[in-house]
């Protein structure tokens, strides 16, 4: 039987330290895409390193592994998933540092704090 595990954002980032996207060109994007080139590296990357952000019905997860069905793009850790363990992220669990509100998927400033896309600063996320 597997052992099930929930974290927040800031939980899963610290634990298994979420990478970079070194295929595009802002520099604090983490998800790859699940199509063309990015797809491609994330599938080179070892399954136990892979995290698929899907679509839930009732909102928003990240899971270990990877996973077709509902995906919405793909992170990658620099430290794997204990083996016989099902992780999840559960995105609502966060919190805006700045204004208090729930968000699905952070951004990180440049000065590391984690902020809701209304508080953002990057032209990207407005």
């Amino acid at each position: 039987m597997s052992k099930q595990v929930s974290l927040t954002w800031e939980e899963f980032d610290e634990q298994f330290k979420v990478m970079p996207n070194h295929l595009v060109s802002t520099p604090d994007q983490q998800m790859f895409e699940t199509y063309g080139e990015e797809v491609d590296y994330v599938k080179s990357i070892p399954q136990n390193r892979i995290w698929t952000y899907t679509d839930v019905g009732s909102g928003t997860g990240i899971y270990n592994g990877w996973h077709f069905v509902n995906r919405l793009g793909y992170f990658i850790t620099e430290l794997p998933a204990e083996e016989d363990t099902d992780y999840e992220v559960d995105l609502q669990m966060d919190t805006c540092e700045q204004c208090g509100n729930t968000y699905d998927f952070p951004c990180v400033e440049d000065d590391g704090e984690l902020t809701c896309p209304d508080c953002c600063g990057h032209e990207d996320c407005q």
